[in-house]
């Protein structure tokens, strides 16, 4: 399996690259987010956000 760390993930961007790998079953994403205002547009979307630090 692949770990793919998706940074900026609540953005324009990261949301695309993420509506493409979300349900790849040899993917595993990291959804990372800087601020908590992406991080509760995450999981408003159902994803579990992992901080930046991580």
């Amino acid at each position: 399996m692949t770990t793919i760390a998706i940074l900026g993930a609540a953005g324009n961007m990261g949301t695309r690259a993420t509506n493409a790998l979300k349900n790849d079953p040899d993917c595993e994403l990291l959804y990372v987010e800087a601020g908590e205002a992406g991080m509760e547009k995450l999981r408003e979307g159902g994803l579990t956000p992992t901080p930046m630090e991580e």
